[in-house]
């Protein structure tokens, strides 16, 4: 079972810190964005911490890119 933090009980000791905070998710997550490559539409693949891993010309081939590697897919706006 898990517990609901309060916001109160947050101190800075118990807070993420930036490296942490950029590695989050890093096995576990890919982000997959739309965007333009030399002027043609496709799916770019990101690692949770921004770094790119892939292009496709498919949001379901960019999906399926990302499962292949055992990580959960996840839209970026």
């Amino acid at each position: 079972m898990t517990e609901d933090i309060i916001a109160s009980e947050i101190t800075p000791e118990s807070t993420m810190n930036v490296e942490a905070f950029a590695h989050w998710g890093l096995n576990e997550v890919a982000y997959i964005k739309q965007t333009e490559l030399n002027g043609v539409l496709v799916y770019a693949v990101h690692a949770a911490n921004g770094d790119p891993l892939a292009t496709a010309p498919a949001r379901d081939v960019a999906a399926a890119f990302v499962l292949q590697n055992e990580l959960t897919p996840v839209d970026a706006h």
